[in-house]
């Protein structure tokens, strides 16, 4: 009876079973052309169901459930969703997506496709980022690039890491990349890229050998790192997000030294007198680290409507170091916003403000915990020295032991508050009275303002009795003003593309910086330092796509700096590149295993105009200085006269590279290869001594 009802059963259940399992059949073809998509793949969406299409792009697929969704996808092409509400038969037209190589990338003024790159660069975007409680940007890129060396300058906190490009060519000059944000080059003497909250980085593009730096020629002899800050997309939901890292840090090593127990063994192994021992048991280095704490907290809100785009952020950092009394605390504001006014103009806002605290340990009680004497306790008992104990003679600190490392770290209070304000208009102008032609335009300011102490308590050993207070404050700005015309033509006669830029730049910086110092008879007010520089660029660069296989490209630049004298304030910097695109050939279709292929060479004359001091052939009047004088009766005049090296020319370097680009397996394993010959033409020299090849 039983068996009986579940026959029944099943034969009532059975066309309901039909129709919900069903057999879809269709056709998958190239939206573009029309023609048949071989061997695409047709997956019933979340599970193992799915096939793929043969040669005429057909399909059969069996067991789709009502409601189902089926997803179909190739290679190259953007995939396509489809419900299955019962149709019986479901065609595709799929759009070809943009390649990897159609991919857009930076370069010095300008862009270009990843396909048409013709010198070694490398592009780290948001994605391929290092993640974690990152403070610096610079630690966002750390080990992501070749040849690009992210090291930590120190372990205090809010010190940025040393980033170099290569190992640097220079002598007698900065030896940094330039840094440029959004467009905008910074001073090299004050590239504060902890200043830029590491959560408002889009990409780095870092520009390495010397045909890709030419065009930035008076700065770029070490590199060109380009960063691009996130922006909202038009026509896009409003978007709130709050993100919170934290990190705990410890010293895991400490370096290995004698406690007390073996310490006053060696010394009473060596028959000395152990009377002058302590009876303590200290271990110096547990006393002075920490385990540091690291929070990141980061709310962004951002919103694109039809012709404008806004994307606002807002940062706090607050880091604590493993030396005790270290620290670091930022807090950030960041405004970015995009309006089209029509389909030729586009004005572009971007924005970045911090202000930062960071607080100095006394980094010679690192040393001195290591040496410091293991039977003798922190604290003496008693208020001199602020209760720590020292070593002393009839005099005070006896001069040629150590501090005590804790008296060091709590009778020191340093602390450096710094202001930065980073702003800059970009105007995108398309002239469509000439098609192909558009003016881009930036004005820029980097301002920077600085506030610093360090104060030593009197009655402390490091102090020796007498208090030390030195107090110092300051400005850096940095103003831009550049503009440049771009023209892109399709000479299909020749079946040739072109790409030419023309343009130019003014930049000025501006430093100041006084302060005071407590001596033994008051306060004393230290030299007012006034800098002030000014750098003009004209650059050029062309470059021609050859049949979608050879591109040549070469660049100029004449750059003008107050720097140098006169006579020596000019120069011309240069780069040439060509490469050979292998990767559309037959060759390369046909290999099945080889999917890139590209050879491509350069070379670049580049130039370093940072020498140590500015004006070097022209001294400024500093108060307090002992400079020579005229007297008008019963005045005296103070002087400007030349000091130093008067006959400054720049540092110039040449580059010769080759390199290959390979990829196999549909670009799953990319090989980079590069050989790059660097030369010191001349650097920094005067009439006293000079290094010419």
């Amino acid at each position: 009876m039983i068996r009986n009802f579940k026959i029944a059963l099943l034969a009532l259940l059975f066309p309901i079973i039909a129709l919900a399992q069903s057999v879809v059949k269709g056709k998958v073809t190239d939206a573009q052309t029309g023609l048949p998509i071989l061997g695409a793949s047709v997956v019933v969406e979340g599970t193992q169901n799915g096939t793929s299409t043969d040669f005429d792009g057909n399909y059969t697929l069996n067991n789709v459930s009502d409601g189902a969704v089926i997803v179909f996808t190739y290679l190259g092409y953007t995939s396509q969703s489809v419900a299955y509400t019962g149709q019986s038969t479901i065609n595709a037209a799929l759009e070809e997506s943009p390649s990897e190589l159609d991919t857009v990338v930076l370069i010095g003024y300008g862009s270009t496709t990843k396909a048409n790159v013709t010198a070694a660069q490398t592009t780290v975007d948001s994605e391929e980022f290092n993640k974690g409680a990152i403070v610096s940007p610079g630690q966002l890129i750390a080990g992501k690039a070749a040849g690009v060396q992210v090291t930590a300058a120190s372990g205090s906190p809010g010190d940025g890491p040393v980033i170099r490009v290569r190992p640097g060519s220079t002598l007698g000059g900065n030896a940094d990349a330039l840094i440029v944000v959004d467009g905008v080059p910074l001073d090299q003497q004050n590239a504060n890229l902890n200043s830029i909250n590491p959560n408002d980085i889009e990409s780095f593009t870092i520009l390495k050998d010397a045909s890709a730096t030419a065009i930035y020629g008076n700065r770029a002899s070490n590199g060109v790192i380009l960063i691009t800050t996130k922006k909202a997309k038009l026509n896009s939901d409003l978007r709130l997000s709050y993100g919170v890292q934290y990190a705990v840090e410890k010293v895991q090593n400490y370096i290995e030294v004698l406690d007390a127990t073996e310490f006053r063994q060696l010394v009473e192994d060596q028959g000395r007198d152990t009377s002058i021992l302590g009876d303590a048991n200290t271990d110096w280095q547990n006393a002075i680290y920490q385990n540091a704490t690291r929070a990141v907290h980061n709310i962004t809100a951002e919103k694109g409507f039809e012709k404008t785009s806004v994307r606002a952020s807002l940062g706090y950092t607050n880091e604590n170091g493993t030396l005790l009394r270290s620290g670091y605390e930022r807090l950030s504001l960041s405004l970015n916003a995009v309006h089209r006014f029509n389909n030729d103009v586009k004005l572009t806002f971007t924005s970045q403000l911090s202000q930062e605290e960071r607080r100095f340990a006394d980094a010679g009680a690192v040393g001195a915990a290591v040496v410091f004497d293991p039977t003798q306790p922190i604290f003496s008992g008693n208020d001199i020295y602020g209760g720590y104990f020292e070593f002393t003679n009839s005099t005070g600190p006896e001069p040629n032991a150590p501090r005590n490392p804790l008296g060091l770290l709590n009778s020191l209070d340093a602390q450096n508050d710094n202001s930065q304000a980073r702003l800059n208009m970009n105007l995108d102008y398309k002239i469509s009275q000439i098609p192909g032609l558009r003016f881009v335009g930036n004005a820029g300011i980097d301002y920077n303002e600085y506030d610093s102490y360090s104060i030593r308590d009197a009655n402390s050993g490091a102090g020796d009795r007498f208090a030390s207070q030195n107090y110092n404050n300051g400005i850096r700005r940095n103003q831009l003003l550049d503009g440049r015309l771009d023209y892109k033509r399709a000479i299909d006669a020749i079946d040739t593309k072109m790409d030419l830029t023309i343009g130019g730049s003014y930049q000025d910086f501006y430093r100041a910086d006084s302060g005071r110092t407590l001596t033994n008879t008051g306060f004393q007010d230290n030299p007012f330092s006034v800098n002030e520089t000014t750098l003009v660029t004209g650059f050029a660069r062309a470059t021609f796509d050859i049949k979608d296989l050879l591109i040549l490209s070469g660049s100029y630049s004449r750059n003008g700096s107050s720097r140098f004298s006169e006579n020596n304030r000019w120069a011309n910097f240069y780069g040439a590149n060509a490469a050979i695109k292998l990767t559309n050939t037959d060759f390369v279709q046909n290999s099945g295993v080889i999917s890139r292929l590209k050879i491509r060479g350069g070379y670049g004359q580049t130039g370093q105009q940072d020498i140590p001091v500015s004006f070097a052939f022209l001294s400024v009047f500093t108060p307090g200085q002992n400079q020579a004088q005229v007297q008008f009766g019963n005045d005296f005049v103070q002087t400007i006269r030349p000091e130093g090296a008067i006959d400054l020319k720049w540092e110039t370097t040449d580059q010769y590279n080759v390199g290959i680009d390979l990829g196999f397996f549909d670009d799953r394993l990319l090989v980079r290869l590069m050989h790059s010959i660097e030369k010191l033409v001349t650097f920094f020299y005067s009439d006293r001594y000079q290094l010419v090849d």
